[in-house]
């Protein structure tokens, strides 16, 4: 466990590749997702189901990239704080 720990701690250390959304691109992906909810909203009642399937799925993508994002963040954070 401790040696896991020491490589990804090294891993880490040697590569600085994760960055952080700029608050512009972090915005402009909120707004999207409040533009294609509206979407999702009129699809439901005017348009045929497949539609709204995939305006669903636009949403999860953007969401899971939020998602991840914070959650690599958090690791970066963590992994610094112990080496």
């Amino acid at each position: 466990m401790q040696n896991n720990l020491k490589k990804i701690t090294n891993y880490a250390k040697n590569k600085n590749e994760i960055m952080a959304l700029t608050e512009q691109v972090q915005v402009s992906l909120q707004d999207a997702q409040a533009d294609l909810r509206n979407a999702l909203a009129f699809s439901a009642r005017n348009e045929e189901s497949y539609v709204s399937k995939h305006i669903a799925d636009m949403l999860l993508r953007i969401d899971s990239l939020i998602q991840a994002h914070d959650m690599l963040e958090t690791l970066k954070n963590d992994i610094e704080d112990l080496g």
